[in-house]
């Protein structure tokens, strides 16, 4: 088996239970701040608290939202990476 029908079978099997992620970090974390500001926007109307005096608070949760999303793209591409690594060896096996 050639090197390149190797790496195509493993990259091909991996994708079916770890795919790659397609979206960039940007857009991870645009997604991320959106739903975090959604979030607080129910969360503060349900307990009516008011938000605006307090914005330190809204961009600490928003920043965290921002570096969680870039840390799951990160997980999500470090699995696809693992996955594609245990393909590759398995299919190098004799």
């Amino acid at each position: 088996m050639t090197e390149r029908i190797r790496r195509d079978n493993a990259l091909r099997a991996a994708e079916q239970y770890a795919p790659s992620p397609k979206s960039s970090i940007l857009t991870y974390g645009i997604v991320a701040m959106v739903l975090a500001g959604i979030l607080l926007y129910v969360v503060s109307s349900f307990y009516d608290i008011d938000l605006s005096g307090r914005p330190q608070i809204v961009a600490g949760i928003i920043a965290l939202a921002v570096v969680g999303g870039i840390g799951l793209r990160w997980w999500r591409r470090r699995k696809s990476n693992i996955a594609f690594q245990t393909e590759y060896q398995r299919r190098s096996q004799p």
